[in-house]
């Protein structure tokens, strides 16, 4: 095996169909549009992986074994690993920071250190990189996947190890619809900003109105949670 091969990228996701139903794409932009969005981002994330020249493994839902998030990621990094692979590159599929770069430079940083952590603004992270060092399975389980922990969480369990890992670009999970639409407010010249726009434009009337429904909510929760604390009256 020679040392590009020492480091392997996990792609662990859903099908579209499914990240599209947990994300409630169906009930905000319809079932065909939602497939698309949720397939537009699983694709593209196999490209950039792919363009790296490393070894790809995929773990889709049929194929993850468990009964928790960390179980199923567990036993899917621990295939990965079983296939004389040194190190390991996971992400999932619904970050567009994502990209081909960011992938290599974290395989070459994995020859230097044993871990690198890639955070997204929701306290959770995009990308994670470990070495067969940095990979203790039941510490792994138990930490607080799927919260807005994950990313403070792996931390301490990587200090726990005597390990120091190297931080990433941060970058976003867009994890519904609305995460969706900020981020095309941001940034505008990604590859799938483009199509994201077409995809939206043509929701139907229904789909429009519940979206509309959506965002407007979305948006008092963000002024809400904003708002400075109440002054005590002296």
């Amino acid at each position: 095996m020679n040392s590009l091969d020492q480091t392997a990228i996990l792609i662990f996701s859903r099908y579209a169909n499914e990240e599209a139903n947990e994300k409630k794409y169906y009930k905000n932009v319809g079932k065909k549009q939602g497939v698309e969005i949720a397939g537009q981002l699983i694709d593209y994330t196999l490209t950039q992986a792919q363009n790296s020249g490393l070894p790809v493994y995929t773990c889709y839902s049929d194929k993850q074994i468990g009964s928790t998030f960390g179980e199923r990621l567990a036993n899917c990094i621990e295939v990965v690993f079983a296939h004389n692979h040194s190190n390991i590159i996971i992400t999932g599929s619904d970050s567009p920071t994502i990209t081909t770069n960011i992938i290599n430079r974290t395989a070459a940083t994995l020859n230097q250190q044993k871990a690198v952590l890639a955070p997204s603004k929701d306290g959770g992270v995009y990308l994670i990189g470990l070495t067969k060092q940095a990979y203790q399975r039941k510490q792994f389980i138990d930490l607080p996947w799927l919260t807005g922990d994950v990313f403070n969480a792996l931390t301490n369990y990587l200090l726990l190890l005597n390990i120091t890992s190297y931080n990433e670009t941060q970058g976003e999970d867009i994890d519904n619809i609305s995460c969706l639409y900020q981020w095309l407010a941001i940034d505008t010249t990604h590859l799938l900003s483009a199509i994201y726009k077409f995809i939206l434009a043509n929701c139907n009337k229904i789909a429009k109105e519940s979206l509309i429904s959506v965002l407007i909510e979305d948006a008092v929760l963000l002024k809400t949670l904003l708002r400075g604390p109440p002054q005590i009256a002296s």
